[in-house]
């Protein structure tokens, strides 16, 4: 049972908003009564390939700070756009934390990024490192791309042909999770991904080198990783850490996805990443 289940969970807001002309869904969530003094960072979260906000239902419902969870254009419920590069995904990131006031009036933002998600934070990081408190990389596209093999397109190929391949390859990316009426929903919520983009993002992501625009960087960022993600190594994880300053932190018993496979425990280390943040803490946890 995930937290977005439990009887105490925050309810979660969702709407359409209109961003350059394009519809963008988005779910969010105000600061509990408890948090509105501002103590706690507002999240901007970035969900990966074939996901959606939804990946981040089980956090939104527990934190409790502001939280918003946009689905990229080209996903879900979003309209399709032209391009699938990470730096068009942080254009509309950044357009979209604007039309919502996100970083506003001294208000502070942490960006959580998986898997894509993290490629598109950093490049965001790149372009806009004013919006940034800090950074959340989880089983994020290592800091100098993720290369795919030409041999696999033909299987990516068949993604978007077979509904039944595409959900075994999502159960690939959540290999724990045992909340099947979960799974079916963001299996639905990849059906819709732009099928451009299928062998687009393996294209874009192998272009996702940041180690020069990076170099030097000093927001604080933090590294997670579910020890069993056969994509993002412990080895490419070390390496994003290493660049970064920081330490690896370790989901025991999880893969690609610990913030839908073990939510329990990924919403109490990043809350406790965050109030870190927000008692004044260094910027290693």
């Amino acid at each position: 049972m995930t937290r977005a289940q439990k009887s105490d969970a925050r309810s979660i807001n969702e709407r359409m908003i209109v961003v350059r002309g394009k519809s963008i869904h988005v779910r969010e969530t105000d600061a509990s009564d408890g948090a509105r003094d501002g103590a706690w960072p507002t999240l901007l979260c970035i969900h990966g390939n074939l996901g959606s906000g939804r990946w981040f239902e089980p956090l939104l419902a527990d934190y409790p700070g502001r939280a918003v969870a946009p689905d990229l254009p080209n996903f879900a419920q979003s309209d399709h756009i032209d391009g699938c590069s990470m730096p068009d995904y942080a254009d509309w990131v950044a357009a979209i934390a604007d039309e919502l006031g996100l970083g506003g009036q001294g208000e502070r933002v942490v960006v959580v990024g998986h898997s894509l998600g993290g490629a598109v934070a950093m490049e965001l990081l790149c372009r806009r490192p004013e919006l940034f408190e800090r950074l959340i990389l989880v089983d994020s596209s290592p800091v100098d791309g993720l290369q795919t093999p030409k041999e696999y397109y033909p299987a990516i190929e068949a993604y978007k042909a077979d509904k039944t391949i595409l959900g075994a390859a999502l159960k690939g990316m959540v290999p724990t999770l045992t909340d099947d009426d979960f799974f079916a929903l963001i299996v639905d919520d990849a059906w819709k991904m732009n099928r451009d983009c299928f062998i687009g993002h393996a294209e874009e992501l192998g272009k996702a080198d940041y180690t020069g625009r990076l170099k030097g960087n000093r927001v604080p960022v933090h590294v997670l990783r579910g020890e069993l993600d056969p994509l993002i190594t412990a080895e490419r994880a070390k390496a994003a850490a290493d660049f970064f300053g920081t330490t690896v932190h370790t989901f025991e018993g999880c893969g690609h996805s610990p913030l839908v496979e073990q939510p329990d425990r990924f919403n109490a280390l990043l809350t406790e990443l965050v109030g870190s943040a927000a008692r004044g803490a260094g910027s290693e946890a």
